[in-house]
């Protein structure tokens, strides 16, 4: 993951990862549910921002 703190918020840090456009190196997001069929999503980016409070949240750009 690459780091980026805005120096002017220091409330928040913001780590972001951003996939390679490459088929061979796709990176998929599989989701299986009993007697459903896998759902597979290509990840485009995932991002991660943590708050001061002690918060975090954890997105993924599908």
């Amino acid at each position: 993951m690459y780091g980026k703190q805005d120096d002017d918020d220091p409330l928040i840090a913001h780590f972001e990862r951003k996939e390679p456009n490459n088929p061979q190196q796709q990176v998929t997001y599989c989701i299986k549910v009993k007697n459903k069929p896998e759902y597979r999503l290509k990840v485009d980016a995932i991002n991660l921002n943590l708050y001061a409070t002690g918060v975090g949240i954890l997105s993924f750009s599908c």
